[in-house]
């Protein structure tokens, strides 16, 4: 989980929803250092920090600086707009899904197989 939120507030919503628990890593921006979406910084930390390469990951995000910021560490991103985001660019996404019960599944598979290691920009 990559935010940039607070931990309280993203941890609190994890924990309220009953999901905390299915995240192996939660990425905030609760240091200085490390910028807000579009910059690739909570995605590159949060890779660091599982131990995986950013072109072994993939992103499911819900907005247009969500998505660049995934891209531009090196990541293929699957975009699931909310009722807030439906409306934004999204085009340069790997995948995008209308719904977040539709084909999601197929459009990441389909990302990360036709197209291979994404580079860092």
């Amino acid at each position: 989980m990559c935010s940039s939120s607070t931990p309280r507030w993203v941890v609190g919503h994890l924990e309220r929803l009953g999901l905390a628990t299915l995240f192996d890593h939660i990425q905030c921006r609760d240091r200085a250092e490390l910028r807000a979406k579009p910059a690739p910084d909570l995605y590159l930390a949060a890779c660091a920090s599982l131990g995986v390469r950013p072109d072994e990951a993939i992103a499911f995000e819900d907005s247009r600086n969500g998505m660049l910021a995934a891209q531009a560490a090196g990541m293929r991103c699957v975009v699931v707009p909310n009722e807030l985001t439906v409306a934004m660019d999204l085009s340069g996404a790997d995948g995008v899904s209308r719904s977040r019960r539709s084909r999601c599944r197929s459009c990441w598979t389909r990302s990360m197989v036709s197209r291979g290691p994404r580079m860092p920009a």
